[in-house]
């Protein structure tokens, strides 16, 4: 589950543009994982295999592909120390057909509104430290971040390349489906801030993750997961799809706090609706945020 040699392993697809596209150093790459976007779209590369989460019956995988990314060897096993929360029957979904599928053609549009997104941006702004180290986890083509935010590095992952690629503040992301293998090929304390937005929700195995990004997250590092009250509804998972927005945030929160986050923060706000339609009072899509910082 290892990158091999120096610990480096870029593999080349000519697929991607130059400016995400490094010298490959090797032929292969060792762990990978999985993810959706924010815009909910995705095409994971055909050497992205299932694999071991840390759960029964699952095995390991080879490195998912990355592009501009550096894939280390120095690591903890964060996966004999994950916290089962969810019971097995909540983890299904109505639809059970690889998120691959669902994912495969892209999405360039917003899915949620501009109230949500102005909020989400502004968020970021107060709580993103300068020059930090940012993971966009289940990103798309947008990434929301504050354009007078200088930051040092800013990392994608998703399942559709196409979305990635257009995504401006990338500086080199990854494809994986975190369904099927939640090991984020990325070294310890290497992360300042990792971003969820709507993504959260169409997660099977948030145990694993929660605990993978503890591993990777810097000391006083924190994790960011936003999200609304809309969500394609056959891919999320029942413990999201048969609970309430209170119970949203509480289920988050309890998954983190299992795995050693902070007392997680709870952001519930209404929005007002851009434009005529804010004007007639109209309420925008609500706001919600999950925030907890890696004890120091």
């Amino acid at each position: 589950n290892q990158a091999t040699g120096d610990g480096v392993c870029i593999p080349r697809d000519p697929r991607v543009a130059p400016r995400r596209r490094l010298r490959d150093r090797c032929a292969q790459g060792g762990a990978g994982h999985t993810a959706s976007s924010d815009a909910e779209s995705s095409q994971r590369n055909g050497k992205n295999q299932a694999g071991g989460s840390g759960h029964g019956g699952k095995s390991a995988a080879p490195m998912p592909t990355a592009f501009g990314l550096k894939l280390q060897t120095a690591r903890t096993d964060q996966r004999a120390m994950t916290v089962l929360v969810l019971e097995e029957s909540q983890r299904r979904k109505w639809d059970g057909s690889d998120d691959v599928l669902f994912y495969a053609e892209p999405r360039l549009v917003h899915h949620l509104d501009q109230a949500f997104r102005t909020r989400l941006t502004a968020l970021y702004a107060e709580r993103i430290p300068k020059n930090a180290v940012v993971l966009d986890l289940m990103s798309s083509w947008v990434s929301h971040l504050p354009e007078d935010k200088p930051l040092e590095r800013v990392i994608g992952h998703g399942l559709n390349e196409k979305e990635l690629a257009t995504n401006p503040r990338l500086d080199s992301y990854w494809l994986q489906n975190l369904n099927q293998n939640q090991e984020l090929p990325l070294p310890d304390a290497s992360v300042d801030a990792t971003l969820i937005v709507a993504g959260w929700q169409y997660l099977q195995y948030p145990e694993a993750i929660a605990s993978e990004l503890l591993r990777v997250t810097r000391p006083g590092g924190q994790v960011i997961v936003a999200f609304s009250n809309r969500m394609f509804f056959t891919k999320a998972p029942l413990i999201w799809t048969d609970s309430s927005d209170q119970d949203h945030l509480d289920y988050v929160a309890s998954v983190l706090e299992a795995q050693g986050w902070s007392s997680a923060e709870r952001v519930a706000e209404t929005t007002k609706a851009s434009g005529v339609m804010g004007l007639l009072g109209q309420a925008g899509d609500p706001f919600f945020a999950v925030i907890s910082t890696k004890p120091t």
